[in-house]
């Protein structure tokens, strides 16, 4: 009877590891600590230059960057957005509507002084990107 108990106490420690194990699996999964091939660093690599969309204007409304490195704007109005920029043809940039608390990432692979503007709604949303 005693190993009967014993023999239960390890089957029961096993289910219980093995479910710890899988809940760590998926808090580091979902923390975006390890990627769902195990992976380290899911997550995507920091843009070089952050900014932020306001009802006011771009915060900040000119930032610099390097050739190969993003821009990321994340949009913290109450409104959707758009950007595009003024007389600069860059292939690839297009924001699209950028919807309340969602980021729009570009990076550019040219060196120049990209002026951008917000083509939604009535405002006169504009900012500069200096790549260097």
């Amino acid at each position: 009877m005693e190993s009967k108990v014993k023999s239960m106490k390890k089957k029961w420690l096993i289910i219980v590891l093995c479910l710890a194990v899988f809940v760590a699996a998926i808090v580091l999964v979902t923390k975006g600590i390890l990627n769902a091939d195990g992976n380290k660093d899911a997550k995507q690599p920091t843009p070089s230059a952050q900014v932020e969309i306001l009802a006011e204007g771009f915060s900040p409304s000119a930032v610099a960057t390097t050739v190969s490195q993003s821009v990321t704007w994340t949009n913290s109005d109450s409104k959707p957005h758009e950007l595009q920029l003024n007389g600069n043809n860059v292939e690839g940039f297009s924001s699209g509507v950028i919807d309340p608390g969602e980021s729009y990432t570009f990076t550019f692979n040219q060196k120049g002084t990209y002026n951008y503007k917000d083509v939604l709604g009535d405002n006169d949303l504009q900012g500069i990107v200096t790549v260097e």
